[in-house]
């Protein structure tokens, strides 16, 4: 196949799917990852898709839909990795808490197997799968399971986790602003976000610096709800002026170390 039909092929197939991993094309095409990557690097450098760590997603895809989580889990992987590992140092033995299905929040669970007398209460199946080899207890929400997020989702969902009262949620919105809040990408989540900031004593926001400035479709809380901010890089000025403000904690996640300011 000549590289300009190959090219034309993954743009029909990233229009087609919205978000596609370089795995994905690779078997589809049946050429090498790096054949696969150049062409995506060709294709963004033309301004026709932007590229993800793992693959490639349509231009302004993402603000108005929920990435399927096949392709979110490869974006940005490594800071994800860090930021799960940050934040499993802030749960503590006898604690119960919430986690929802993000791919950022799924990095947690890889740190949570010598912790002991946790509940986790979850939407998540992903969640609930992995951490059935982990010694802590597990509550489900239940409800619809939404097959792209992996995840419970709807109206019987939000009444299973209003029912309980947790220590902490940990949660990754699509969208952080100063002025608008927290938001996501599509309302039954932010729903169940909604449900989740309210049922937490301490709401940790488990955030890549991507998610700053972005605003999505439906709000979730006001930025000051938030205790706990982690992130992989310094925000932006305003950000960390209004942490510290409004006695919001950060923890910035760096290479090799962590570093912390905090607003108390």
């Amino acid at each position: 196949m000549l590289p300009e039909q190959r090219r034309r092929d993954i743009l029909a197939l990233v229009k087609q799917h919205g978000a596609i991993t370089v795995l994905e094309l690779k078997e589809r095409l049946n050429v090498t990852a790096a054949t696969i990557r150049n062409d995506l690097a060709k294709l963004e450098r033309e301004g026709l898709l932007v590229r993800t760590h793992g693959g490639a997603i349509s231009p302004g895809y993402g603000r108005g839909h929920d990435l399927p989580v096949r392709v979110r889990r490869t974006m940005l992987s490594d800071e994800k990795q860090m930021l799960g590992r940050m934040a499993a140092k802030l749960i503590q033995p006898g604690d119960t808490i919430m986690i929802d299905n993000s791919s950022t929040i799924s990095f947690l669970m890889m740190h949570l197997g010598e912790l002991r007398d946790v509940t986790v209460v979850t939407n998540s199946w992903a969640a609930v799968e992995q951490l059935a080899h982990h010694n802590v207890h597990v509550i489900s929400s239940g409800g619809v399971l939404d097959g792209e997020s992996m995840s419970f989702l709807g109206g019987e969902t939000e009444d299973a986790l209003a029912c309980y009262h947790v220590d902490k949620a940990f949660l990754s919105t699509k969208g952080i602003s100063i002025e608008h809040g927290l938001t996501d990408a599509r309302l039954e989540q932010a729903r169940v976000h909604r449900v989740m900031v309210k049922a937490a004593e301490q709401v940790i926001l488990v955030a890549d610096h991507s998610k700053f400035d972005t605003i999505c479709f439906a709000e979730v809380a006001p930025l000051t709800r938030v205790s706990v901010v982690i992130t992989d890089k310094e925000p932006p000025q305003s950000y960390r002026d209004f942490f510290a403000n409004n006695h919001i904690q950060i923890f910035v996640g760096k290479a090799n170390s962590v570093s912390s300011e905090a607003g108390v």
